[in-house]
């Protein structure tokens, strides 16, 4: 008789499916789990669904709607009306045909694929008339130096600027696809369930509804993380991956692993792990311009290898531990063979040890080959946890996590690969690095978990599509948005019962081999979370890790539930009891470091979206920009928010905007601008986001918003940048630091940010009511300057003809209301070109001057300095009036000096001081009153240097702003006092401080407060003067015009007072200068003074005081003289 024999395990075996056979579990409870998590999961679909559809109009039901479906565009004309930032309308025609034969031709499913159009360049050479395209196609030559074979249609800005306009889909036609893929997804999950109760299943309750919520958290984000009539649909792939893991799931549950043939065969899935692995290596690519090894593309079939071949390695692992795990805990390396310093230490026979080297060295390698991170940190941190558990001791798994920790350092130092040396770089300096592309990918996170606070901004309603791949690397951060810690922690709750199921379920399976299956299985799940939470939130750095079964992408989602498969056909067969006690210890061990990870993990987010998340939320990152520049990004939420506040318009003293976002409001003043010959259709263009309708001529006053150029400059007095909190409607603290784009390069001025006051508009910006956002809205941001527009303009008319009449370049004018101190008027010449619109220049970034045309950019009247001249003897008189009772009527000699020239010597002073070479005879003995009408220098020498000293010359000059020694001190101005008293020497004033000294003579010797922004009450002025002073020199100035330097002004309708210059130059022409008041004499109600400058125009007398004369008449018939 034949006999049959049996092993134990065999007969246990035997005894699982009989007792299996004779009571079946139901699956009600499963069934009862995954109704009460699909009811949430409905609840939040409806929820994302209402968000991400709420106050969208179906394009298709809304007559005269001016939205355009490109789906189903019919000819390009339609297209016409929706190019308006193309000027010419050759150009509009070119484009519309080009955007029309892309979409029929390749068809689109989101605006951003607009991106793609281009113009062949032969197309645009044989396109006559063409003026935009064909200066990018220049433009694309000169900067790549090769014939560029097209140009885009659109750039960033311009797509931007259409994309309101455009849709790809209906309200209609998005509510259909969501409700049919919807459907798809529960009946995924219910199709399992019902298969299972079919052939009576026996594994793990839990586990399907488990990854049911995940994979239902991940679909809603998906949902939530685009927007639904313009971009394309992430949710649909999504879904359609979930449907094929659902099939795969209930495949991979079904073998008994313990008893296939991997088992035994444990090196086949090494081998085909190896081949996947080379193929990966060879064909690999990564996305966009990453270099990390990540896809691998077969025609139009993508799919990422590495997910299967952490599965495969796995195989072998659990073949490997499950026949030498006893092994390596009981036999042990002779003490004579180890090294003199670990024959103390329990060796495992180096025979099993090495495969832990060589597993660690293999790990390192393909780190360097394949240039990522994560799969390297996920594999090595799984193999050396089942070496640790397998040993029962952690030393070789501690060193094995060194040698990789030092591989990894020692690719950050030497920079290879670039893509992990670039994410150390940035986990070390989130805030302030030179990474590129990309710096501020960890700061993008921290931004998003601070957004969503507690409980989060909704679902649908927060913004993390504005944070690039979010649906791939930051998922959890996106989590974090919208459904805040709470949901974070909801989340994380369930990836720990899952992996507390799977370490239980791992811990009673049958046979060893299952055991470490289902352990190294777990284990790959829960480091995957691991490393992807810590390298959002900073703990770690960044690596190309997914989030199981929230990640978009179809081969991970497809593993990650073969996993759980794989994972619920040990479930179905359970071991007995007693065979738990070997690795119970090791395995508490593994629960606890698994614990205290998740705890750190949540800690951490706590911090983020808890404590600190204000700061975090408004907190700037110093990284590299797209142009190579490094510069401050911000939290795109916080900008969104400020830009939601209308900026307020600026206006001049009769209320015509000088600047304005809203072109309504320049429409309404289009008659006044007409007046003033000002052509809104040539100076404003309706693409720019800030409109300055007189252009360059009140560039110095205002700066141009839209460029930022030479904001960074210290002698700058823009309105738009120094009253910025008031036109914005909040303080964002806007200084100026200077920052190098390379690590010791050069350094270059950017601004910085403080969006601190914005905070409240991010936190309820659903709750327009709320008192926070209210206190912000209601401000006043509109800004009333004390300039007339009228004549700033035609004093810049004035200006630039005169400065051309004398055959220079360059000059400055300002005026200023007598009395009260207000800025009427300030021009600069040259004026500066049209500056870079902000589509060309990031609006963030400064042009620094020297980047620009240094001469335009020059703020003249406020800031230039200039040697005065004789306009400077007002103040040498002022000084001397003050300084000796009588000054007025000392006299002192000029005479014919030997060489022929008029002037006098100066006791103590060597060198003789010279009156003009066009003075032939001396001026004889004068007073005052003859100095300073005939401008005499040898007169003031002498009155510097015998009545007023340096000190009291110094402290009148002061009180105007005026250097007159350089260092400006007493000692250094008595070294050439008497050149300083005529207004030479080291003497330097503005044209703004010389304004002021005529300011105060007219003003009875008040120096008015000059001040651009207008005021219920004018600034106090400050006595510098006694009134007779005043009155006095005022008699002297006018003398100047009716008898003296200025005698061109004498017959003028209006009575000027004033005082010519001539300042000498080494080597060059002088300075021509005229500084006055007007009217002179009578009861005037409002006088005005001023100053002009034409840069080496030789005689004040005969080329600036015309000038003035002429500005002057321009101001009486504007009415700013009564």
């Amino acid at each position: 008789m034949a006999v049959t024999r049996s092993t134990p395990e065999d007969r246990e075996h035997l005894r699982e499916r009989l007792a299996h056979l004779a009571a079946p579990r139901s699956r009600s409870a499963e069934g009862f789990f995954l109704g009460a998590v699909s009811a949430v999961i409905v609840l939040g679909l409806c929820l994302v669904y209402r968000a991400k559809v709420a106050g969208f109009r179906d394009p298709q039901q809304a007559p005269g709607a001016r939205i355009l479906n490109l789906k189903t565009l019919s000819s390009p004309d339609a297209l016409l009306p929706y190019l308006g930032f193309l000027s010419d309308p050759d150009d509009r025609l070119l484009a519309s045909k080009s955007i029309f034969d892309f979409v029929r031709d390749r068809g689109i499913e989101g605006i951003a694929d607009l991106r793609a159009v281009r113009i062949p360049a032969g197309r645009i050479e044989a396109s006559h008339g063409l003026d935009y395209f064909a200066s990018r196609l220049r433009d694309l030559r000169k900067i790549t130096g090769t014939a560029a074979p097209a140009v885009p249609v659109f750039d960033a800005a311009q797509l931007r600027q259409i994309r309101p306009f455009l849709v790809v889909r209906t309200q209609g036609k998005f509510g259909r696809t969501v409700l049919l893929h919807s459907l798809l997804f529960f009946a995924s999950f219910y199709a399992v369930h019902l298969a299972w109760r079919a052939v009576a299943f026996q594994g793990d309750m839990l586990l399907l509804p488990l990854i049911h919520f995940l994979a239902g958290i991940g679909s809603i984000l998906m949902i939530s993380l685009r927007d639904p009539l313009r971009d394309a649909l992430l949710f649909p792939d999504f879904i359609y991956g979930v449907a094929a893991a659902a099939g795969a799931l209930f495949f991979f549950s079904r073998p008994d692993y313990d008893r296939t043939g991997l088992r035994r065969l444990s090196y086949i899935p090494l081998l085909a792990g190896v081949a996947l692995s080379i193929v990966l290596l060879v064909f690999g690519s990564g996305p966009g311009a990453s270099e990390a090894k990540i896809n691998v593309n077969l025609g139009a079939i993508s799919f990422q290898p590495v997910e299967l071949i952490k599965i495969l390695l796995l195989f072998f692992l659990a073949g490997y531990f499950a026949d030498r795990w006893d092994l390596l805990r009981e036999l042990r390396e002779p003490r004579g063979r180890l090294p003199g310093a670990l024959q103390g230490w329990n060796v495992p026979p180096l025979r099993h040890a090495l495969p832990v080297a060589a597993g660690v060295a293999i790990a390192i390698v393909f780190f360097f080959l394949q240039k990522d991170l994560g799969p390297a940190l996920v594999f090595t941190s799984v193999f050396l946890t089942l070496y640790a558990v397998a040993r029962g001791r952690v030393l070789g798994a501690l060193a094995g996590c060194a040698a990789i920790a030092a591989a990894f350092w020692i690719g950050y130092l030497i920079r290879f690969p670039a893509t992990v040396a670039g994410r150390v770089a940035m986990w070390l300096s989130p805030w302030d690095n030179f990474v590129r592309p990309g710096g501020d990918h960890l700061a993008q996170s921290f931004w998003t978990f601070a957004a969503g606070a507690v409980f989060g901004t909704g679902l649908g309603m927060g913004e993390p599509q504005s944070v690039p791949a979010i649906h791939t690397d930051l998922v959890l951060a996106a989590i974090a948005e919208e459904l805040g810690f709470a949901g974070l922690l909801a989340v994380f709750v369930v990836y720990a019962l899952l992996i507390h199921r799977a370490l239980k379920i791992s811990l009673r399976a049958r046979g060893h081999y299952t055991f470490f299956l289902g352990l190294g299985l777990t284990l790959l799940i829960a480091f995957q979370v691991a490393l992807i939470s810590g390298g959002i939130l900073g703990l770690v750095p960044l690596s190309g890790v997914v989030t199981p079964f929230l990640n978009y992408g179809k081969s991970s989602t497809i593993v990650n539930f073969a996993i759980v498969g794989i994972l619920a056909a040990v479930s179905a067969r359970q071991g007995a009891p007693e065979r738990e006690g070997s690795f119970r210890m090791p395995l508490r061990w593994v629960a606890g470091l698994l614990a205290a990870i998740g705890a750190v993990v949540m800690l951490q987010a706590a911090r983020v979206q808890l404590l600190q998340a204000d700061e975090i939320l408004v907190k700037g990152a110093l990284v590299v920009q797209g142009d190579g520049h490094r510069r401050f990004a911000y939290n795109p939420r916080v900008v969104e928010a400020a830009e939601q506040i209308p900026r307020g318009s600026i206006f001049d003293r009769n209320g015509i905007p000088l600047a304005t976002s809203s072109r309504a409001l320049l429409e309404h003043h289009r008659a006044g601008y007409q007046r003033l010959g000002v052509a809104l259709d040539k100076s404003v263009e309706a693409s720019d986001r800030r409109h300055y309708p007189f252009g360059p001529v009140m560039f110095h006053l205002l700066g141009d918003l839209r460029s930022r150029i030479n904001w960074g400059a210290s002698n700058t007095a823009f309105a738009e940048r120094d009253y910025n909190a008031r036109l914005q409607g909040f303080d964002d603290r806007a200084t100026v630091v200077r920052v190098a784009d390379t690590p010791g390069g050069s350094l270059r001025p950017v601004l910085k940010h403080d969006y601190r006051e914005l905070v409240p508009l991010v936190r309820y910006r659903y709750r327009p009511g709320h008192e926070d956002v209210q206190r912000i809205l209601s401000r006043s941001r509109d800004l009333r300057l004390t300039i007339d527009a009228r004549l700033q303009k035609q004093a810049s008319e004035i200006m630039e003809r005169h400065i051309r009449a004398a055959g220079q370049q360059k000059g400055a004018a300002i005026v200023i209301d007598a009395v009260s101190g207000e800025l009427l008027a300030s021009v600069s010449y040259p004026m500066p070109e049209a500056p870079e619109t902000a589509e060309k220049v990031d609006h963030e970034g400064l042009i620094d001057a020297t980047e620009g045309k240094r001469e335009q950019l020059l703020d003249r009247p406020r800031f230039g300095l200039y040697p005065p001249g004789s306009s400077f003897k007002l103040v040498t008189a002022m000084a001397a009036l003050q300084r000796r009772g009588g000054a007025e009527n000392q006299v002192f000699q000029c005479r014919l000096l030997p060489d022929g020239r008029v002037g006098n010597v100066v006791r103590g002073w060597s060198r003789p001081v010279r009156d003009d070479v066009l003075d032939k005879a001396p001026h004889g003995s004068i007073d005052m009153a003859q100095g300073i009408s005939q401008s005499c220098n040898a007169y003031f020498a002498q009155l510097g240097a015998y009545v007023v000293g340096a000190e009291a010359l110094l402290r009148q000059a002061e009180a105007f702003g005026i250097r007159v020694a350089d260092p400006n001190s007493p000692a250094k101005l008595a070294d050439a006092l008497p050149q300083a008293a005529y207004g030479q020497g080291q003497v330097v004033a503005s044209p703004l401080a010389m304004a002021c000294v005529a300011a105060t003579v007219s003003n009875d010797g008040a120096l008015p407060k000059v001040h651009c922004l207008q005021a219920e009450e004018d600034p106090p002025a400050q006595r510098v003067l006694p009134q007779e002073h005043a009155k006095l020199l005022a008699r002297y100035m006018r003398e100047v015009v009716t008898a003296g330097t200025g005698r061109s002004l004498k017959n003028l309708e209006i009575p000027i007072a004033g005082k010519t210059g001539t300042a000498e130059l080494a080597g060059k022409p002088s300075h021509a200068w005229f500084v006055g008041f007007a009217p002179y004499g009578g009861e005037a109600r409002r006088r005005i003074a001023f100053a002009i400058i034409i840069e080496n125009g030789r005689y004040g007398g005969r080329v600036a005081a015309p000038a003035a004369g002429e500005i002057v008449t321009a101001a009486a018939r504007l009415g700013l003289i009564e």
